[in-house]
């Protein structure tokens, strides 16, 4: 009998640490790492991250209705939610604003570098 809830729980075990399933990022962040952050630009870097998880909510169409009435395609706008903090916050999901992007995943560590090397080369529209 004690050998069979040993196997039991040995089999638990096997089974609960092979079902492990965090991003493979959260588990081992330096293989995700971002290559060449010198010279961030908004066009060639950030604006593409910006058009695949933002834009479906922050375009100049969708941004009253569904987007909290930020529109991310206007560089102005932009800029004040970066001066603000809230763009980093939002996307680095630290409890002080709101989360985003709504109901997805949080973007990837190096797409939030990107964003936050950007902003702290001075958020140039380049």
């Amino acid at each position: 009998m004690k050998q069979i809830i040993i196997s039991i729980c040995l089999i638990l075990v096997i089974t609960i640490l092979g079902c492990y399933k965090d991003k493979e990022e959260l588990i081992n962040p330096a293989k995700f790492t971002c290559n060449n952050l010198s010279n961030v630009s908004y066009a060639t870097d950030v604006q593409p991250i910006l058009n695949s998880y933002c834009l479906a909510c922050h375009e100049n169409k969708s941004f009253i209705t569904i987007g909290g009435n930020l529109d991310l395609e206007d560089f102005a706008e932009l800029t004040k939610v970066v001066n603000s903090g809230a763009l980093l916050s939002s996307i680095k999901q630290d409890g002080t604003t709101s989360t985003m992007p709504k109901g997805a995943d949080k973007l990837s560590i190096c797409n939030i570098t990107i964003i936050e090397t950007w902003i702290n080369e001075g958020a140039k529209n380049n």
